[in-house]
């Protein structure tokens, strides 16, 4: 499964940049971004790759690297994040195991026209909740509340008496008919019946 992320119009979808934007404020946004997807992604996250636009980009932006396992990419000065998504969507050779996060109403359609999964940026949190592995469950002993363990008290009260007395059992009643020939002891039990009613 491959996960494309529209970077940019994640965090302005979700309200992660405050306004005015202020020096420093995508720089921590972004790195806020790659945070989470690398916590909530863990293994995942050498599958996804996130595009940020080389116009808000920080001063000298080294390019393309990657963080975390996360692959991070800045368009070049005069390109646009979408461009760029769009074009590694049609280089998609697998639609089905690809996924587009974004709102941009031009990569919902591209994602669409190639048959592949959009998801849009104010869904991006339930997405990567559902991408978290499920957690071991941990089995928590079941508790009895006193009144309910008293019912149970009273109503097995005399079993141990009765386990002990073995004339209690049924199956004391049907072998009492029964015996068992001492000459038996030596055939095969596939071939005839051991136990005999006597008389």
């Amino acid at each position: 499964m491959r996960t494309l992320i529209d970077g940019y119009n994640v965090l302005f979808s979700l309200g992660m940049v405050p306004t005015p934007v202020r020096e420093g404020d995508l720089q921590r946004a972004r790195q806020q971004l790659l945070e989470m997807l690398a916590d909530g992604l863990g293994d995942k996250a050498k599958f996804c790759s996130v595009v940020f636009d080389a116009a808000k980009s920080p001063p000298r932006t080294p390019g393309d690297g990657v963080y975390r396992g996360i692959e991070v990419r800045f368009t070049k000065r005069r390109e646009e994040a979408d461009d760029l998504i769009a074009w590694l969507i049609t280089q998609c050779h697998v639609p089905k195991q690809l996924t587009v996060i974004s709102s941009d109403h031009r990569l919902v359609e591209a994602t669409t026209r190639k048959r592949a999964t959009s998801i849009k940026a104010d869904q991006f949190i339930d997405w990567l909740e559902r991408q978290k592995s499920p957690s071991p469950s941990t089995t928590s002993t079941p508790t009895v509340n006193p009144e309910e363990q008293a019912r149970w008290m009273k109503a097995f009260a005399g079993i141990d008496k009765e386990l002990a007395d073995a004339t209690s059992f049924p199956e004391e009643s049907w072998t009492k008919g029964m015996h068992l020939k001492d000459d038996e002891l030596d055939d095969d039990p596939r071939t005839k019946h051991r136990m005999k009613p006597k008389g």
